[in-house]
């Protein structure tokens, strides 16, 4: 993986992971991590995590997928 897709992986967990821990009220809203996307992030396995967060309305998944992609 390119240096710029890591770190734009690495941005886009350290945001879901920021926003969940502060629930802070925003413009978007996030689904709340469940406990299997955690396993998922903390097992390192991103694609699976992005996946699953999409499946649950995460405004940013997408976006992620995308960067992983390419």
């Amino acid at each position: 993986m390119a240096a710029f897709a890591g770190g734009a992986v690495t941005g886009a967990f350290s945001r879901a992971f920021n926003d969940e821990l502060h629930r802070q009220r925003s413009q978007v809203a996030q689904p709340p991590l469940t406990a299997e996307q955690m396993q998922l992030a903390e097992q390192g396995q991103a694609r699976e995590f992005w996946k699953s967060r999409l499946e649950s309305g995460d405004p940013i998944a997408q976006l992620a997928l995308d960067i992983q992609d390419n």
